[in-house]
């Protein structure tokens, strides 16, 4: 399965609307090149966290459409370098403390090929904080 590395979180708020890009760079194997010329297509799965610094599994707040990673057919092994994923959210819905409370936040990435059931592990994004 594709690898997803080099990850980043960025927040902009601007009159109740937060702006939320997912940067990271993602690499093929050229089997799996191939196998986009065999009309598989590899999408990333990408969640917004609550997380505040624990090991336990955080509450997801909100989810990205699924986006297509364009790896080219047979172009053997390839790394898509600073691929941006960019989606705009309402503040509220990405408040997953209480009133009064920084709103600590980290990207979840994992990458899937619909025709098959496996999933890659979930790749974090750096902790960015939303001030309440």
């Amino acid at each position: 399965m594709p690898e997803i590395t080099n990850t980043n979180l960025t927040l902009t708020e601007s009159g109740g609307v937060v702006t939320i890009d997912v940067e990271y760079d993602a690499s093929c194997t050229a089997f799996e090149s191939e196998l986009v010329g065999l009309g598989l297509r590899y999408h990333t799965h990408v969640a917004i966290v609550d997380w505040d610094g624990v090991s336990n599994p955080a509450a997801t707040l909100v989810e990205f459409p699924r986006h297509t990673i364009p790896f080219v057919a047979g172009g053997g092994a390839q790394t898509l370098r600073n691929h941006v994923e960019t989606q705009d959210f309402l503040r509220a819905e990405l408040k997953g403390d209480p009133v009064n409370n920084d709103d600590e936040l980290k990207a979840h990435i994992k990458v899937h090929a619909p025709a098959l059931v496996e999933f890659t592990p979930v790749v974090e994004t750096d902790e960015e904080v939303l001030a309440d």
